[in-house]
């Protein structure tokens, strides 16, 4: 969405309820209809006419960059924040801690040698490439001409499926359109997915379900590192049957974006009764940018958003109570924190909803003992999984969750709503309410003292309802620092985003069609309408960083370059480290997966040890490093540590020397203050036995730490594998001063050998 895009159907629907309000009789004389039909010409040239202005307008703008109501709009949003980032700082203190470190120890510079093996050859894993056996990667790298051939074809079908049905009203052709959009919204996914390292936490638990028969991110002690239970199952099922996990993995993300079409359809043609109408809403959702870019992920963002449609369209808009309950039960399994949308989703439908009622009535009794049954049938899985992960696990809550919650700690609380702040101004989501406020307007006149739309209005209630518990739902993810994924995605606001389009469009139906205007100005206003709507937002996209367009357009720049890089490494690790080894990394866990080797998360997420201590961001509200982990390394002594960025890839290699890559890439001043905050310091680690490994491929760079206790080991595997010792290099680092007085540099038990 953007802000022209909302500006135009703000002008045309603050027009239309105008028109609405001046003929509330559809009995009107000649004269007045042709005063109305001049008024409703004015209206639409006016459209055009400002759309023709925007296209040749070249002065580019931003989402930082506004005018005339969307600056007030974005400054009283920004204004708000801050208002309530400023009561929380009075509520709340800084919950941070740092460690108390002697001014002996405050050491930022050093050097050390790292030993340089050669291989002149390619790695021999490209990952991304063997994803749904190679046709991934096809669709990805289409040229721009094949893929707006195939988009063309596939939205032609969309459209026609949906003619065919609006005129002969056959329900198979509903069918087949919604089977088209659906294939678009997959099409569409797969050409911009991006790949990211912490999918392969999850799928660490489906690969030792059918490798080892455990449920844990390691084969030799339990631990969950992921609150994504339901989808790691299913993908554990096939791959039981042989089919391949990572495939497995994105076809059940991919799932989330059919299940949102169809009850994004299922919604809206219940609502309105219009099939056309919910078609339309359909294909809307399901190439909704937001969904586009996470749907091929592995993430279960979307997957999550569908099942909380599901179980609200029959808890909310159907009398199958009971499915709505079941689907809603199993929310928490998709995502252990639907609980949370589960409960407050509950508390409208048995309290708030029917408190009214209840007062008049007084019957206290039957109502609490209905809520407290059906209560329980949501409950049940959930207390199920409480005391299953204690038994197992040793907690109850899964580790990411845990280790998410930053206890309203005041920076992490200011950070967040930064974020949140950001994701409404990037998506514009707060002019898209200010235009659901106005057709609400638009349509309590329409229904006011209409008795035939008194179930429009219920209906509307409950969609705004459901509006609000997402809402209030998605705020602790950002109560606890917001997310560090990009701003495009918006993966936990994404039941909002989907909710509020579905509500605009469907009170869009509502004042245009519910209203005192024939159906051909009402159709012929909104191809007007759709028209101006369409070439805003492209024109408006292409003034923007990260714009959907320009992602779909071009063939991709290899968006899962980063997993094929940590995966060769792995692959690496695999070939040449004991099958005992432990690899500890930050990057969780696409090199422990590939390597087939047992893993210690140094980021956190699936480290239950990091969960227990205290908050200690590298800067205040920092959302990826916001507890250390070298206390691990210490105690566990992992075989291989790989720290932040292991690889670097061929582009480098072409132009740099070996001896240039490690000072100016793999150990610059960022990368260094990185491995301090996670590791401690390079000196702690070489007196815990380290030493450093620099493997040069034709294609690419590894670099990662060995423990002295596999080191004569790896050398010899390192000789079998062709790779032969070309000298070391004497690397100089610097860290930054703030961060040595800050923590401490090794376990408190090493400091007097540093």
């Amino acid at each position: 969405m953007n802000a022209d895009f909302i500006l135009s159907l703000l002008i045309t629907s603050s027009a239309y309820l105008f028109l609405a309000l001046i003929w509330k009789n559809q009995n009107i004389d000649e004269k007045q209809r042709k005063i109305k039909n001049i008024l409703t010409s004015v209206i639409l040239v006016s459209v055009l006419v400002l759309s023709f202005f925007y296209i040749i307008n070249r002065r580019e703008r931003t989402v930082d960059h506004r005018i005339g109501i969307e600056n007030i709009v974005n400054s009283s949003v920004k204004n708000s924040a801050t208002k309530i980032i400023e009561l929380q700082s009075k509520i709340s203190s800084s919950k941070v801690l740092d460690d108390e470190v002697p001014t002996r120890l405050q050491i930022s510079k050093g050097q050390f040698k790292s030993a340089i093996y050669r291989i002149d050859k390619d790695t021999d894993l490209t990952t991304s490439y063997k994803i749904f056996d190679g046709k991934f990667s096809k669709i990805q790298h289409l040229s721009i001409e094949q893929f707006y051939k195939i988009f063309q074809a596939l939205l032609l079908l969309v459209i026609m499926a949906a003619a065919i049905d609006y005129k002969f009203k056959l329900r198979r052709y509903a069918f087949a359109s919604l089977a088209f959009t659906s294939l678009l919204s997959i099409f569409l996914s797969i050409r911009i997915s991006e790949g990211w390292d912490e999918v392969f936490i999850n799928l660490r638990h489906a690969y030792m379900l059918v490798n080892h028969g455990i449920y844990s991110i390691n084969a030799l002690n339990m631990v969950e590192g992921s609150v994504d239970f339901l989808p790691i199952f299913c993908t554990a099922i096939l791959g039981f049957l042989g089919a391949d996990l990572l495939s497995t993995f994105i076809i059940f993300s991919l799932l989330g974006n059919v299940i949102v079409i169809i009850f994004s359809y299922l919604i809206t043609q219940k609502l309105t009764g219009n099939r056309t109408w919910a078609l339309l809403c359909a294909l809307i959702a399901g190439i909704y940018p937001n969904i586009i870019y996470v749907g091929a992920t592995g993430f279960s963002a979307t997957l999550f958003t569908g099942w909380i449609l599901a179980a609200s369209y029959f808890i909310l808009f159907t009398p199958k109570r009971l499915v709505g309950l079941i689907i809603l039960s199993l929310l928490t399994l998709v995502r252990v924190e639907g609980i949370l949308f589960a409960a407050i989703l509950m508390a409208y439908v048995y309290v708030i909803k029917p408190l009214p009622e209840i007062i008049r009535t007084k019957h206290w009794k039957l109502a609490a003992k209905r809520a407290v049954i059906d209560g329980m049938i949501v409950l049940a899985p959930f207390i199920l999984s409480l005391i299953t992960r204690y038994y197992f696990f040793g907690q109850a809550i899964p580790n990411p969750a845990l280790f998410k919650n930053a206890h309203f700690d005041t920076s992490f609380f200011s950070s967040g709503i930064n974020y949140f702040v950001n994701i409404i101004a990037f998506h514009d989501l707060h002019l898209l309410l200010a235009l659901i406020l106005l057709l609400l307007v638009g349509n309590f006149f329409i229904c006011r003292k209409n008795e035939k739309l008194q179930l429009w209005s219920e209906n509307i209630k409950k969609l705004l309802a459901l509006n609000f518990v997402i809402f209030l739902f998605i705020l602790p993810y950002y109560a606890n620092g917001g997310d560090w994924f990009p701003l495009k995605w918006n993966r936990y606001g994404l039941p909002f985003n989907i909710a509020l389009v579905l509500t605009a469009m469907t009170l869009i139906y509502g004042v245009f069609f519910l209203g005192n205007f024939s159906k051909k100005i009402s159709i012929f206003s909104l191809l007007i309408l759709c028209f101006s709507l369409s070439i805003n937002y492209i024109k408006s996209s292409q003034t923007r960083s990260d714009n959907y367009f320009s992602d779909l357009g071009f063939p991709s720049m290899n968006r899962w370059g980063r997993i094929d890089n940590l995966s060769s490494l792995g692959q690496f690790l695999k070939n040449t480290t004991p099958q005992d080894a432990v690899i500890a990394s930050p990057e969780e866990a696409t090199v422990m997966y590939f390597s087939q080797r047992e893993m210690l998360g140094l980021l956190g997420v699936s480290n239950p040890e990091m969960t227990k201590m205290p908050l200690q961001p590298i800067a205040p509200g920092d959302a990826v490093h916001r507890k250390r982990g070298h206390l691990a390394v210490y105690n566990h002594r992992p075989e291989v540590i790989a720290l932040y960025e292991p690889v670097i890839d061929d582009k480098f290699i072409l132009e740099k020397s070996i001896s240039d890559i490690l000072k100016k890439d793999f150990f610059a001043k960022d990368k260094c203050d990185i491995a301090y905050y996670r590791v401690g310091s390079f000196q702690a680690l070489e007196k815990m036995g380290y030493q450093h490994f620099t493997i040069s491929y034709k294609d690419r760079i590894f670099s990662f730490f060995v423990n002295k206790r596999i080191t004569a080991e790896f050398k010899k595997n390192l000789t079998e594998q062709g790779l032969k010792y070309i000298g070391s290099e004497t690397i100089h680092y610097s860290v930054n001063p703030e961060l040595t007085k800050k923590y401490l540099p090794a376990a408190k038990e090493m400091l007097n050998d540093l």
